[in-house]
């Protein structure tokens, strides 16, 4: 086979991979050691808890530390019936490809130039039969070298970069570097993640600044981009890191693990189940309180409990069994068997079947049956 037959292979097989991949985001950090690998495990897991299916691409070449922190350190490639090397199956939805899982054992160095990491994740894209994911996200070693520069070179199409510093200004001053990298590469900056953010005391809870404060504000003002979170520094998040255990799972009430969770479903930005909302999707039987969202667009929702808080429209939707607080209007949807709380707008060209509406404003061309509708509620039927 003649090498630009081969060539035009790989692409067509890279092509293929990486359509089955719908969202692809890349995580970057100016300096090491501010947790940028435990970001990037967190939102990954915090998708995969919203029934997202998942993949971390992890090509920090000379430092892989994923495979620590999700549980399968010592683990190796499998291949699938076609003999294709697969990622490493973390759990169902949630996948992981790594180069610790090539070698011998944690201890072994990578001694590698540019050019030989290059074609390492070349063949991660390539050569790996990735599964279909809703999200590809990709941990990048610190600064702005070879690796990032492949990965976003070869995916062609990056979604967005997530910047990931602790808050003193010395660590800002290289974030801000990524963010000038992201832009250059015509890669979408989603925002900042401030971690480290603050220690809580286990014993008092009071939050001590270790890091001081304030560079986040300074840098997303200068580049005109948000803060998604602010991660504070929490014992258990160390720990969950070293024993492989996912800390906002472990952990959902903790304060980092709302912080992750806001990330993931923030009121606004991109990044966010494709940051506007739930679209085309099915949740069944699930329980995904206490975020907020602008919309769920032509979705089935069913049996879930206290499942949005502060939806902005629900549009074409399908709830059954469900419960909703804080939710502004209602359109071309129908809502059987579920408890409405606090939604303040209007109702319009809905179906509503034993349903509890609470706190209403316009209720408009609704087909009500068996419906209660209480507490101040204008109903216009024509």
């Amino acid at each position: 086979m003649g090498q630009n037959q081969q060539s035009q292979e790989n692409t067509e097989r890279m092509k293929e991979n990486l359509s089955k991949i719908k969202q692809k985001y890349i995580v970057l950090s100016g300096k090491g050691g501010v947790g940028k690998s435990t970001v990037s495990v967190n939102i990954a897991v915090a998708l995969n808890l919203m029934g997202k299916k998942v993949g971390i691409m992890d090509v920090d070449i000379h430092g892989p530390s994923i495979a620590k922190m999700t549980g399968v350190s010592g683990q190796h490639l499998e291949m699938n019936e076609k003999g294709n090397p697969v990622p490493i199956k973390i759990k169902d939805g949630f996948y992981v490809m790594t180069i610790a899982s090539l070698l011998e054992s944690d201890d072994t160095p990578v001694v590698w130039r540019g050019p030989v990491k290059m074609s390492a994740i070349k063949q991660f894209l390539n050569d790996i039969e990735w599964p279909e994911l809703d999200y590809l996200i990709i941990d990048c070693p610190p600064g702005t070298g070879d690796e990032p520069l492949s990965a976003v070179q070869l995916i062609g199409q990056v979604d967005g970069s997530i910047i990931v510093s602790t808050p003193q200004e010395v660590a800002f001053l290289d974030a801000r570097k990524t963010i000038n990298f992201s832009q250059m590469l015509k890669v979408p900056v989603l925002g900042l993640v401030e971690n480290m953010s603050g220690f809580k005391c286990p014993h008092c809870g009071e939050i001590t600044d270790i890091f001081k404060s304030g560079g986040a504000e300074k840098a997303a003002a200068d580049f005109n981009i948000k803060i998604l979170g602010k991660v504070p520094f929490e014992i258990e998040m160390v720990q969950s890191g070293d024993s492989g255990e996912f800390y906002i799972e472990k952990y959902p009430e903790s304060e980092g693990a709302k912080v992750y969770r806001n990330i993931v479903l923030a009121e606004d930005g991109r990044f966010q189940i494709d940051l506007t909302g739930l679209e085309n999707t099915t949740y069944n039987a699930g329980d995904i309180s206490s975020y907020a969202i602008n919309g769920i667009y032509a979705s089935t929702v069913t049996n879930s409990s206290n499942l949005i808080q502060d939806v902005t429209n629900l549009d074409n939707g399908d709830l059954k069994n469900t419960t909703l607080n804080r939710i502004n209007t209602i359109s071309l949807a129908t809502v059987e068997n579920s408890d409405l709380k606090q939604f303040n707008i209007k109702v319009t060209n809905s179906t509503l079947e034993n349903s509890n509406l609470n706190q209403n404003g316009l209720i408009l061309r609704v087909n009500a049956t068996n419906a209660l509708i209480s507490q101040g509620s204008t109903i216009i039927t024509d």
